[in-house]
């Protein structure tokens, strides 16, 4: 349908099966797809994301074998956190409000 669009998706998980998966997410994605701050200290359980998180949000759970491609220029990694027996490493656009946490087990692939 022309105009419509996928909203309010804060969470992919690609852990599911034990195929291995390859998500490409770009910033626009982030940005159209997910609410800002949905992933604080309160949401996660005493992460070190702060009480607030002023970004739009995108969580990706994943297996070894699992491949998550972002878009080459823009996104620094800053840090990692801890929740729910994962370690996602966390990654901001420089010049938009968006946030990726993606699971440690995943490959991460810079590409065009």
């Amino acid at each position: 349908m022309e105009g419509s669009r996928i909203e309010s998706v804060e969470k992919i998980d690609l852990s599911t099966d034990t195929a291995a998966n390859t998500l490409k997410i770009k910033v626009s994605d982030v940005l159209d797809m997910s609410e800002m701050n949905v992933f604080n200290n309160s949401t996660l359980g005493g992460t070190t994301l702060g009480a607030s998180v002023a970004k739009h949000q995108v969580l990706v759970d994943a297996s070894a074998g699992d491949v998550v491609q972002i878009n080459t220029t823009g996104w620094t990694t800053s840090s990692n956190v801890v929740a729910n027996g994962h370690t996602y490493d966390i990654y901001n656009y420089g010049t938009s409000a968006a946030q990726l946490l993606i699971d440690h087990n995943a490959t991460v692939q810079q590409v065009l």
